[in-house]
């Protein structure tokens, strides 16, 4: 596990946020705009692939 993660919670008034972005591109891969952006993604989705597989079909 990365030093820099915190394992324990944080103090109840410890000041936080969170927020997320959509980004849609037909010319740039997502792996290009994780490099780009220095950050990782949560969850990815290429063009063509199912965004909800469906175990068993």
């Amino acid at each position: 596990m990365p030093e820099d993660v915190i394992t324990q919670p944080p103090p109840v008034d410890a000041k936080w946020s969170a927020g997320s972005i959509r980004i849609m591109s037909q010319a740039v891969s997502a792996s290009e705009i994780s490099t780009r952006l220095e950050i990782s993604a949560d969850e990815v989705f290429e063009r063509s692939s199912l965004m909800s597989p469906q175990p068993g079909v």
